[in-house]
């Protein structure tokens, strides 16, 4: 009988383009990864050296280059960078998650705990159309939310949100 200690974690991207009735217009679901801050984010968290306070919002941007477990908020991605700030050329759209985070236990064939974040960026927002390639979870830590640490990154084909479309984005993190 083999034995594993390894434990791995997922995230499943969920993009979700409504129109003002409610009707999807189109749907996406596409894996993640998780960044090495990311990473080191939930070891200091587990080890009880984390932020005694978090918030999270969901960032969406245009890069379409593959993600690095190197990438951060700041910088182009692939490239290491600074992890503070914003950029803001290339992260078209921010929205806080409000929601609490829900958590589902799957008694399946291989037990997996499911921690689902939900973000909305609404179609009456006023933003211009916007071509998106990319999205992540960025956690908000120190005064202010002033330390961003990109969590995780996905890349997708192109979608595009108009004015008139709402973008409900879910993230779905497997333990």
């Amino acid at each position: 009988m083999s034995l594993s200690d390894r434990m791995p974690i997922a995230g499943r991207l969920t993009l979700t383009l409504t129109d003002a009735d409610g009707r999807v217009v189109e749907e996406r679901r596409v894996k993640n990864l998780i960044t090495l801050k990311g990473r080191a984010f939930l070891a200091r968290s587990f080890a009880g050296l984390g932020a005694t306070s978090v918030d999270m919002s969901m960032v969406l941007g245009t890069s379409a280059v593959a993600p690095a477990l190197t990438d951060e908020v700041s910088s182009p991605p692939g490239v290491p960078g600074v992890s503070e700030g914003l950029d803001e050329a290339r992260w078209a759209l921010e929205a806080p998650i409000l929601d609490a985070p829900s958590i589902v236990e799957n008694s399946g064939a291989v037990p997996e705990i499911v921690v689902r974040l939900t973000a909305t960026f609404p179609g009456s927002s006023g933003s211009a159309e916007h071509t998106l390639r990319e999205a992540g979870i960025v956690l908000l830590t120190g005064p202010q939310g002033a330390e961003r640490t990109l969590f995780n990154r996905a890349v997708f084909e192109p979608i595009t949100k108009t004015e008139r479309l709402s973008l409900t984005v879910g993230w779905e993190l497997v333990f």
